[in-house]
This record gives structure tokens, sequence and C-alpha cells, in this order.
């Protein structure tokens, strides 16, 4: 669907941060003595956190993408916290 060489560079960086964000969230379970998480389970959370950050990008272009944000805008609402940057960031 978005295969311009612009997409695929962006593809590619959100992909990297997908896998980066899923590997800080196994280090804070890690710390916190979470039992093991299985390379399948990680690679499941890295296609959401993946999906999610694809979605923010294409969503006023993908009715797809808009789907998927909005599935999740209505839990957001039971949240009174917002996130911060942690480790002197």
């Amino acid at each position: 669907m978005f295969d311009s060489e612009g997409d695929k560079k962006l593809q590619d960086g959100l992909k990297a941060q997908a896998k980066y964000t899923t590997f800080e969230i196994l280090d804070l379970l890690v710390k916190s003595d979470h039992p093991p998480v299985s390379e399948d389970n990680l690679k499941k959370l890295a296609d959401r956190i993946y999906t999610c950050l694809y979605s923010f990008h294409y969503f006023d272009q993908s009715s797809q993408a808009e789907d998927f944000l909005k599935k999740h805008l209505d839990d957001m609402k039971y949240t009174e916290w917002e996130p911060e940057l942690t480790i002197g960031v």
C-alpha cells in the first residue's frame, strides 16, 4: 500500500523503534522479576508496537490505521497519568 522509497525508509525506522521499545519493556520486566518472556511473545509485542507507530504515521491515509488507533482511544480515557521521560533524558 505505502511502498514508495520514502515509505520504506519510514517503515524501517518504525520497525527499529518498535524493536528498541520492545527490549526496553523487556528490560523493565526483567528488573521487576517478571517471569521469562518467550521469543514469540516478544515478536508479538514488537508487532503491536510497530502497528501502533505505523498507525500514527498513516492514520490520515489508511482507514485500517485509523480504526486501530480508535480501538484504543476509549481505553485511554480511564488513565489519569501521562508518560514521562526516564533515566535523565
